[in-house]
């Protein structure tokens, strides 16, 4: 077998806290998480998807479906998990694609891996141009602060960049905040993954949350993708019921078509 130049790795942990064995919970007829696999397998530029778990029950699903998936010890973090089964696969470039993205845009996937080959950036992420107020002032938004060069500055829960009293939007902006929300996908070079997992925690994660930090403040880049896909993440069981109709609300776009 020719070893793959992309390689996706899908972490998936049965013990999520705010909504338990989430991979497996029904979404349109079948588990969550086999909507994120064939959305990886809809990209061209990956090569080979595989499931990384914890749980039994998952890869007994996936590979009931014809997928891969590979059983992984107890580890730190769905990035050790990728980097677990990275180790073992001579590849080029991985992608993290967290398990909850049962509506991932294949593009982007492939625009993750393409920024990956032409810049020599560590890492490659993605952002959303948000201008809702709630969705600023929220901690479980993640906002993203980039230079110039779509590189990563920083990466906060916090209101960032705050709006000094005296900053007027620009009127292309129709006069509406707006701000860069990061979206939880994650390209690496081969070298990158394995090196960023061995990093210990900074100060700077610590006080966020956030183990992307971690990999800033060791002077690595993260090149940044501004991209107008949204997305539906399922964190919460809200967040499934809002899948659940968004996916039917789909289906009848496609049928009427």
């Amino acid at each position: 077998m020719k070893p793959p130049r992309t390689l996706c790795v899908i972490p998936a942990r049965y013990a999520s806290t705010r909504l338990p064995g989430k991979p497996l919970k029904n979404l349109a007829g079948r588990p969550l998480i086999l909507h994120t696999v064939e959305r990886a397998h809809a990209a061209a530029s990956i090569d080979w998807t595989v499931v990384a778990t914890d749980d039994e029950r998952i890869v007994r699903v996936v590979r009931e479906a014809g997928h891969d998936a590979v059983l992984t010890p107890e580890l730190p973090s769905g990035t050790h998990r990728v980097a677990h089964v990275a180790r073992r696969i001579n590849c080029r470039f991985v992608v993290n694609l967290q398990g909850d993205e049962p509506f991932m845009d294949p593009d982007l996937l492939n625009a993750l891996v393409a920024r990956l080959a032409e810049t020599g950036t560590d890492i490659v992420t993605a952002v959303h141009l948000c201008t809702n107020p709630a969705e600023y002032r929220d901690p479980n938004c993640v906002k993203a602060v980039l230079n110039r060069e779509g590189r990563a500055l920083y990466f906060s829960r916090a209101p960032i960049p705050h709006m000094n009293r005296g900053f007027k939007p620009l009127a292309s902006n129709n006069g509406h905040l707006e701000f860069y929300r990061h979206i939880g996908l994650y390209g690496f070079t081969r070298n990158a993954l394995l090196k960023v997992v061995e990093l210990p925690v900074g100060d700077l994660e610590r006080r966020e949350g956030l183990e992307q930090l971690r990999w800033l403040e060791a002077g690595m880049t993260i090149s940044c993708i501004k991209t107008e896909w949204n997305g539906i993440g399922v964190d919460t069981p809200t967040d499934l019921a809002r899948a659940e109709s968004f996916f039917i609300g789909q289906t009848k776009d496609s049928d009427a078509g």
